[in-house]
């Protein structure tokens, strides 16, 4: 409901000044032979700004937001400017601004909202699962948590076993110890085996 009223308040404050900007575009175009002229002496942008605000003119008296508007425009612009298109626009933000501040105020209409926003949603994503969800097969164990990579098994006449990753193992082989660490000078370190297998492997 907050977000839909934030958004709400956002929208409603945009529409309210445009709503003041068209209003001062009425007014400049029911005076708008005097604005053409003012437009025309005035030495800068300034100045005019200041004419088309100033208060004492009864039939100006804009806002700085208001003249601001009027000066953009080229007085080609200007003297194009259909009231009719001004004033149904007035009309619509001001119809506008009368459901936003309901919004705002009720909970009803935002319920509604949020039913209709649902629905869309349902609309543009409510396609069927295109995963799967399978029951697990049995528990988790230690082994499964590690690699079943393959690897060198060396026991030697003296009883001590080694295991080096076969990778390892054949690297240190093309320049280091390696496989001649598989032999000895002393009888105890005499290779007695050397196999390979997979980590998982029961021996």
């Amino acid at each position: 409901i907050e977000t839909i009223r934030r958004r709400t308040a956002f929208q409603l404050r945009k529409e309210q000044n445009r709503a003041h900007i068209v209003d001062g575009l009425l007014v400049a175009l029911e005076s708008i032979d005097d604005v053409i002229e003012m437009m025309r002496t005035a030495p800068d942008q300034k100045s005019a700004r200041g004419e088309l605000m100033d208060t004492d003119n009864k039939n100006l008296s804009l806002s700085r937001e208001q003249a601001d508007s009027v000066l953009k425009l080229q007085l080609g612009q200007l003297t194009k400017l259909n009231k009719d298109k001004l004033t149904d626009e007035r009309e619509t933000l001001e119809a506008s601004g009368k459901e936003l501040e309901k919004i705002l105020s009720d909970d009803a209409p935002v319920r509604d909202i949020m039913r209709e926003e649902f629905e869309d949603m349902k609309e543009k994503f409510g396609v069927p699962r295109r995963t799967r969800i399978e029951p697990e097969e049995g528990d988790l164990n230690e082994l499964d948590l590690i690699r079943n990579s393959q690897s060198v098994i060396v026991v030697t006449r003296g009883g001590y076993i080694k295991r080096l990753p076969l990778e390892t193992f054949e690297s240190q082989g093309r320049g280091t110890r390696g496989k001649r660490s598989t032999t000895s000078n002393r009888k105890a370190n005499e290779v007695a085996h050397c196999f390979t297998c997979n980590d998982h492997d029961t021996l």
